[in-house]
């Protein structure tokens, strides 16, 4: 078995986990809480991003709670939740572009928002939030998990659904990364968790 680590990215002080010497994609599997990876959502500082929140069961949560402090060796670590879910994310729109946005009298320029088709390789790190996430359709469909994660774009159909809803069983693949930060209610910068979304599987809708 390769180690598990921790390995510097760019830019300087940020660290991504990796298995060996690859980038790792991590996989969660739980409940979608909300979703906007078909269309961009708005985020404070008026920049932008493409995300989807994940309730993992108790007991996966202290594991992956467990396994990312080890990784990363750190006894506390910051990353974003949001209620109980984990909140995995494209990369925001820079300053440069939130700017060009605002400047439009039209809103948000459109140009920002095409989709762009994408392959999704084993040293991805995150995605901008102008590309299209891949959200593939794994109901009632024979899919091996331990092989099939390799070759997504082969081994499923996307999904056709529009946003994910609310309640489906998901899979959602991301990769990690930290990054030094500040965090409500502590003065010195922190080490923060970036869980940067790469791709959705929908295993099961609510009826």
């Amino acid at each position: 078995m390769r180690p598990v680590n921790s390995r510097p990215d760019n830019p300087i002080n940020s660290y991504r986990v990796c298995v060996g010497n690859v980038g790792a994609v991590c996989v969660s599997v739980g409940m979608c809480t909300q979703s906007c990876v078909m269309r961009t959502s708005l985020v404070a500082g008026n920049r932008y991003r493409k995300s989807i929140g994940i309730v993992v069961h108790n007991q996966d949560w202290e594991r992956l709670e467990a396994w990312t402090c080890v990784c990363f060796n750190e006894d506390v670590l910051y990353c974003q939740i949001s209620g109980k879910a984990l909140l995995l994310t494209t990369r925001m729109s820079s300053n440069e572009e939130t700017k060009e946005a605002a400047a439009s009298s039209r809103g948000a320029n459109q140009s920002m928002f095409n989709n762009v088709a994408m392959t999704l390789g084993p040293n991805d790190t995150s995605e901008s939030y102008t590309l299209m996430l891949p959200v593939y359709d794994a109901r009632d469909r024979e899919f091996d998990f331990t092989s099939g994660l390799a070759d997504l774009e082969h081994n499923l159909p996307l999904w056709q659904g529009g946003e994910v809803p609310v309640g489906a069983f998901i899979v959602a693949g991301y990769s990690m990364h930290s990054y030094m930060g500040k965090a409500q209610g502590v003065d010195a910068k922190v080490l923060h968790v970036s869980n940067n979304l790469l791709w959705v599987i929908v295993c099961g809708v609510p009826l």
